[in-house]
C-alpha cells in the first residue's frame, strides 16, 4: 500500500546500505520516476536530495531531470510527489510499466524471474 512505499523510502534515508546511495530520475521512455542503486559517492551533478546519517553525503539523490518534469527542486516535496505519483499504481497492483503505451500494468514472468534472480531468490 502507499503507507509501505513511504515506509520504505524513509528506511532508505534513515539506514541507507553502506556504500550506496540511490538516484531518482525521470526516465522519460518509460513516461515514469525510476530508482537506480549506484556506488557511493553518486556520479549525479543534483545535489537535492537526503544526506546519509552522520555524514556530509546524498544517500537519496532526485536527479535534474525528475526535478525539471515536476518543476520541484526541495527534497521533501520531491520525496512526496514521488509517494503520491506511486499511489495509484499501487492500489491497482500495477507495478511495472509498458514502455510503448507508458501506462502501468502487472508485472510480466519475464520480470518476476529477473527480479527474483537479481535477488537470489529461488523462481
Amino acid at each position: 500500500m502507499p503507507e509501505d512505499a513511504k515506509a520504505l523510502l524513509s528506511e532508505m534515508i534513515a539506514n541507507p546500505v553502506d556504500d550506496y546511495s540511490t538516484d531518482i530520475g525521470w526516465c522519460s521512455t518509460l513516461g515514469a520516476p525510476i530508482l537506480a542503486a549506484v556506488h557511493s559517492p553518486s556520479e549525479a551533478t543534483s545535489k537535492i536530495g537526503f544526506a546519509r546519517p552522520g555524514k556530509n553525503e546524498l544517500c537519496v539523490i532526485f536527479g535534474d531531470q525528475l526535478q525539471g518534469h515536476w518543476n520541484i527542486s526541495e527534497a521533501q516535496s520531491l520525496l512526496n510527489e514521488l509517494i503520491d505519483d506511486a499511489r495509484d499504481p499501487i492500489l491497482a497492483g500495477t507495478f511495472s510499466r509498458d514502455s510503448a503505451s507508458k501506462s502501468d500494468r502487472a508485472f510480466q514472468p519475464w520480470e518476476i524471474s529477473f527480479i527474483k534472480k537479481t535477488f537470489g531468490i529461488q523462481p
